[in-house]
């Protein structure tokens, strides 16, 4: 039975399947540790903060052309608190988090002039606050 080392990491004996070029190969032994990739927590806060940063400033910059910019504008400034007081070891309901994200992305989805990355933004709130 595997026993946990920390966060990301596994000692134990594993018998797992293997994906090769869309090709699952079973009967696989593996005896040693097993490392999960993946940034850190505060890392993805980190990151997901300054997008949230960027995107509030395109959103700003572009407020008189979107509709209900004033409103997404609010809704940015929830999302980044929330990813704030993560950062300092809070733990904000995930669900207001993710609905407020919601929100933010149903008012941009349409709007062709931002250059933030949507989708990598949603992708920094899923890790931080779940899918849902």
């Amino acid at each position: 039975m595997p026993t946990g080392q920390g966060d990301n990491s596994f000692s134990g004996n594993f018998n797992a399947p293997v994906v090769v070029d869309s090709r699952v190969s079973g009967g696989v032994h593996s005896h040693g540790d097993f490392i999960q990739a993946g940034a850190e927590p505060a890392t993805v806060t980190a990151e997901l903060l300054a997008q949230l940063g960027e995107l509030r400033a395109e959103v700003e910059a572009l407020a008189g052309s979107l509709p209900k910019a004033e409103v997404a504008l609010d809704a940015i400034d929830d999302l980044t608190a929330d990813a704030q007081a993560v950062q300092d070891g809070q733990q904000p309901e995930p669900t207001v988090a993710r609905s407020r994200w919601e929100k933010i992305r149903s008012l941009l989805s349409g709007a062709t002039q931002l250059t933030a990355n949507l989708a990598t933004i949603g992708q920094s709130v899923a890790q931080i606050f779940g899918s849902g």
